[in-house]
């Protein structure tokens, strides 16, 4: 990936070319995406849980999914993620 230029410091880009530039499947990247919002919409804790991996997270999530699941029959996940 290039630096950003200073006048545009954000490059956007799709998910397909996101998953490319990282080097995996946009499927994939689109999963990991949705499990991070819903993590953080069920209040996971980002910093003390660095360095686990993806099955810590989404054994949280679908924990947590069963619990609202049962309280909440409509609510939708988050668009944007506010731990970046």
């Amino acid at each position: 990936m290039t630096a950003p230029k200073p006048n545009n410091p954000k490059k956007k880009m799709n998910l397909q070319e996101a998953a490319k530039e990282v080097g995996i499947s946009k499927k994939s990247l689109d999963d990991y995406y949705c499990q991070l919002r819903l993590a953080e919409l069920h209040n996971f804790n980002f910093a003390d849980n660095m360095s686990e991996k993806m099955g810590k997270l989404r054994a949280y999530v679908k924990e947590h999914r069963v619990d609202e699941a049962i309280r909440i029959r409509h609510h939708k996940h988050p668009k944007t993620l506010n731990i970046i």
